[in-house]
């Protein structure tokens, strides 16, 4: 999950000594949108948001994840916790409750925005003994959300135009016909009125004529004059096309952030643009 900074704790990240405080808030009544226990790793009770957070010994470990995707479930360890408390773990009336984590800093407590969500889960089996409590938290995500069934990577996952990419591939498609001067590698058209450049990615289609059905993919596309564009192929066709022959020049997809957004069709990008590197927090 997103370790967003408030703009208000910037200054105390960056200073060389800050005093960091992690708020353990639990969710104990449905629909678990109001928190019943408010507290605080440390040495005495703090004032956060207009409640008061008790103060208690807890650890926790670090916070994981697997190749930087799914996070993985941490263990909470708090003391000196009451016996009511107690007697509900024992009840079994914790067990899929929600956890959530949040740090502060002792002086930057005077506004509720100041904070930052280390992890949002919930209770599996938690436990204690005469003086731990242990808490075991899993992340929510597995519960609350649906992860896409493709590739973790900076590429769209999509191909172009099909039901999830939502473009058209017809409406990027130009048919025209062969003029003179064409060669097998260096393909002459009537001017298409677009960019330089434009059919990168793109592959040329013969629709007609001796060459029919061939496909070869495009390195280069410009104007030369004289009313003429031209294309040059990646591999030559297998013949020379003759004057008339028709002809489709497909525009393709380069399938990162760029394009898509050339395309304006980024809020369908199949990618995810900011992988992490695998965070040990």
């Amino acid at each position: 999950m997103g370790r967003n900074i408030p703009s208000g704790l910037l200054l105390a990240m960056y200073r060389l000594y800050s005093e960091p405080i992690t708020l353990i808030e639990l969710y104990l009544t449905s629909p678990y949108t109001s928190i019943s226990h408010y507290y605080c790793a440390n040495n005495q009770d703090i004032s956060f948001g207009g409640n008061t957070y008790t103060a208690i010994a807890a650890k926790r470990s670090s916070i994981k994840s697997e190749e930087g995707t799914v996070l993985q479930e941490i263990t909470v360890q708090m003391d000196n916790i009451d016996l009511e408390f107690k007697a509900l773990i024992a009840s079994g009336m914790l067990n899929r409750k929600r956890v959530d984590l949040q740090l502060v800093f002792n002086n930057f407590l005077s506004n509720p925005a100041n904070y930052i969500t280390l992890f949002s889960g919930y209770l599996d089996a938690p436990s204690g003994d005469n003086r731990w409590v242990n808490l075991l938290i899993k992340p929510f995500p597995i519960f609350d959300r649906e992860y896409p069934r493709r590739l973790f990577q900076v590429q769209c996952n999509w191909a172009f135009c099909d039901t999830q990419c939502g473009l058209t591939l017809s409406n990027y498609a130009i048919n025209t016909t062969i003029a003179g001067g064409t060669g097998s590698v260096y393909i002459n058209v009537p001017t298409m009125g677009i960019a330089d450049g434009y059919f990168l990615p793109g592959y040329l289609l013969m629709t007609s004529g001796d060459l029919l059905g061939q496909v070869r993919p495009i390195l280069w596309n410009g104007s030369i004059g004289g009313g003429i564009d031209q294309i040059q192929l990646r591999v030559s066709l297998e013949g020379t096309p003759e004057v008339g022959d028709t002809v489709t020049f497909q525009k393709l997809c380069s399938k990162n952030v760029t394009a898509c957004q050339a395309f304006g069709n980024y809020i369908n990008y199949g990618g995810f643009p900011h992988v992490p590197i695998k965070p040990i927090i």
